[in-house]
């Protein structure tokens, strides 16, 4: 898994493509926060030269709760979107959507389930587990 960032090539026909995750300033960026109320999601990025990894926080031209909005305002080409590969990956090979600082964005393991406890676990959770485990074995 791992995380992109893209823009329409009518936003990219505008603004030169960054080469660096610093070259964010001069962009406009569409900006993602869980919740109401919580804070603005960083976007996360990995040197290619060192492997340092840290966070940048875009300067936003639009800040959405909604995956589907924030996917809607890259393809119009309000500003440039971090979201996972696989959700833009048919707009990237349709040509809708263009990856930009491609080698900042390396893969990552993916994510994590944890739980407070196995014990008395509801059945409809151990069910997501089991699948979950599933799916990472036939993956492997």
């Amino acid at each position: 898994m791992r995380l992109a960032v893209v823009g329409s090539p009518a936003y990219l026909a505008v603004r030169p493509a960054p080469q660096t995750p610093h070259d964010l300033d001069s962009h406009e960026c569409v900006a993602f926060r869980p919740g109401v109320q919580g804070p603005i999601m960083k976007w996360e990025f990995s040197d290619p030269e060192t492997g340092r990894d840290f966070t940048i926080e875009p300067p936003t031209v639009f800040i959405t709760n909604a995956d589907e909005t924030m996917l809607s305002a890259g393809l119009q080409g309000l500003g440039l979107v971090q979201h996972m590969e696989c959700v833009v990956r048919e707009h990237v090979a349709a040509g809708a959507l263009i990856p930009v600082l491609d080698a900042w964005c390396p893969p990552f393991d993916g994510f994590d389930l944890y739980l407070p406890s196995r014990e008395q676990m509801a059945p409809k959770m151990r069910a997501l587990v089991d699948f979950l485990i599933e799916k990472r074995r036939a993956l492997e």
